[in-house]
């Protein structure tokens, strides 16, 4: 049965691929697909936000749980999740897809970008609700630009879409058990 799902799995990520080899070549589309790709690499993106957030007293705590939230989505997902599952990218695997960027990681579940782009939108929604689609729409361009440039299986992205969220979870409980600690920063 668990083989079974699997496949399904497997075999529905590349559907999704080949599908979407149909859409590349529009050299604007392209573009804005390297573009928010880049926006993702090493969580530049997310990084300066948060550091941004810390310049000012009112926002402290939201820029260290986004902070705390990276730091926790990078350790599990890349040092560790990465190297328990091995999985090569789709441009290794199947010669059909060509990768429209360089990557300098040489397993893609999960998505690193996804999971990094989640995890501090997440805890940024926390924060601030009334930018949560913005934060959402951002992370989102963000994940499907690396099905879209064939970096990454759309089930690579969904895995790192829900450890960005868990990974935001878990630095939010840890806001609100130990918070009043951060009190002190102000």
């Amino acid at each position: 049965m668990q083989n079974k799902v699997i496949e399904a799995i497997i075999s529905l990520d590349i559907e999704v691929l080949k599908y979407l080899q149909t859409l590349t070549g529009n050299p604007l589309i392209d573009g804005f697909m390297v573009f928010m790709s880049k926006c993702g690499d090493n969580g530049i993106l997310w990084i300066m936000i948060s550091l941004l957030l810390l310049t000012s007293k009112k926002y402290r705590k939201a820029g260290i749980m986004a902070l705390a939230a990276l730091v926790l989505s990078t350790l599990i997902g890349e040092l560790i999740l990465k190297h328990f599952f091995e999985r090569q990218r789709p441009f290794v695997d199947h010669e059909i897809f060509k990768a429209l960027v360089e990557t300098t990681s040489v397993y893609s579940f999960p998505s690193g970008h996804a999971a990094s782009s989640f995890a501090v939108a997440g805890s940024l929604a926390w924060f601030f609700k009334k930018y949560s689609p913005l934060l959402v729409v951002v992370a989102a361009l963000i994940s499907f630009s690396r099905i879209y440039l064939f970096v990454h299986y759309p089930s690579d992205i969904f895995a790192g879409m829900i450890l960005g969220l868990v990974c935001a979870a878990m630095a939010l409980g840890l806001y609100k058990k130990y918070g009043n600690r951060l009190d002190r920063l102000k």
